[in-house]
């Protein structure tokens, strides 16, 4: 996961207000603002999760629209495995408290995909799960729990680095994509780690690194390997009995069904709520989506929560999402609070180009379609 393609570095850039895909692919720079408008912007403002704009409205979906909306994705994902784009996909539409809809093309339903770098969510729900324990304090520096791992420079100025660096990518720590430095080994993790590149606290850097560190802090603080705390903590309470943790890393190694991850959605969906049980606090919640930084006033901002990407307008939180990506890996969870609504898909992509791309953007788009007719 530290050498993938080019793509997932730009999807994991957040959207600009003109509702760009990435920054960095013009051709298809306006296509997947529309799964946004669609859901975001048309549907008005939105509220921040103590509001009661966060409870669902009383709708009434139109059949006749969700049929067709329905039809044009399954048409769509045929179309785009006649010509080997990926061996099998799924996608969904959460609506409230269910998987409202979803189709399958050259799979079954309870097929299981790899998730990719959405296993982050996973990480960074674990990690919040054991500050509700009282085990872990998020602004606490790093160094209290692993003493000998010290990622801080002082040629930098850099403050200690804390918990919650490491959740929202500032911790300074290079993404190995594009930066190879010599890595460094430490008897706190059984892996090397980069050296800092910019101080802490103050600049976003995708950060595999710094996911996989909260993977062994979170092993460190439950007194269990990490497998085991996300089984008991989040897969058996989210009734996620097909999910597999192959691998596990804090980084990637969660593979789970369109049905598990739509458990995962509605819990996050319901304020931490999950079939009657609160997994997690709804102040966690809320503490997850909330800008971990300072930033300039503006009505509309794009950020990295804890774990989360956000998009925010005038009025509140809009969006969280995570995507999950390399050859045979693609994986999209998108949130919309305000309508308790999510899209997601999972696919087996062989590999990424200019077609794939535009594939997974109409994805979306579909996809957005869809949720809005079930939503209203």
């Amino acid at each position: 996961f530290t050498s993938f393609p080019h793509f997932h570095y730009r999807m994991n850039t957040p959207f600009s207000p003109k509702g760009h895909f990435c920054r960095n692919l013009p051709k298809i720079k306006n296509s997947l603002g529309l799964v946004l408008v669609l859901l975001a912007t048309v549907s008005g403002a939105c509220k921040t999760l103590d509001s009661d704009e966060f409870d669902a409205k009383t709708t009434t979906p139109n059949p006749e629209r969700v049929q067709a909306t329905q039809q044009s994705l399954e048409h769509f994902m045929e179309y785009w495995r006649a010509k080997g784009k990926f061996i099998g996909m799924t996608a969904g539409v959460v609506h409230e408290d269910r998987l409202v809809y979803y189709a399958a093309s050259g799979v079954t339903r309870d097929r299981t995909y790899h998730v990719g770098s959405i296993t982050k969510i996973f990480t960074a729900t674990a990690v919040m799960k054991l500050v509700q324990e009282g085990k872990l304090d998020i602004e606490s520096p790093l160094r209290q729990y692993m003493p000998g791992l010290q990622i801080e420079r002082a040629d930098l100025g850099s403050k200690p680095v804390l918990v919650r660096h490491l959740l929202s990518h500032t911790s300074g720590l290079p993404d190995l994509r594009y930066l190879h430095p010599v890595l460094e080994t430490t008897p706190e993790v059984p892996f090397r780690v980069p050296p800092q590149v910019v101080p802490a606290g103050i600049h976003y850097r995708y950060s595999n690194t710094g996911f996989m560190i909260l993977g062994e802090l979170v092993a460190r603080q439950a007194g269990m390997p990490l497998d085991q705390y996300v089984q008991r903590s989040i897969l058996d309470p989210l009734h996620m009995h097909d999910t597999r943790l192959m691998r596990l890393t804090g980084a990637s190694g969660v593979a789970t069904t369109i049905e598990d991850l739509s458990h995962f959605a509605i819990m996050f969906l319901n304020k931490g709520r999950y079939n009657g049980v609160q997994v997690l606090d709804p102040a966690i919640v809320k503490q997850m989506i909330s800008q971990p930084l300072y930033y300039p006033r503006a009505d509309f901002q794009e950020y990295c929560g804890l774990g989360w990407r956000v998009k925010k307008g005038p009025d509140g939180v809009v969006t969280f999402f995570h995507i999950g990506g390399a050859d045979y890996i693609s994986a999209w969870l998108q949130l919309f609070p305000r309508h308790r609504t999510a899209v997601i898909y999972l696919g087996d992509p062989p590999t990424y180009d200019d077609e794939t791309m535009s594939m997974l953007v109409g994805m979306q788009r579909k996809l957005g379609e869809i949720a809005t007719a079930h939503s209203g």
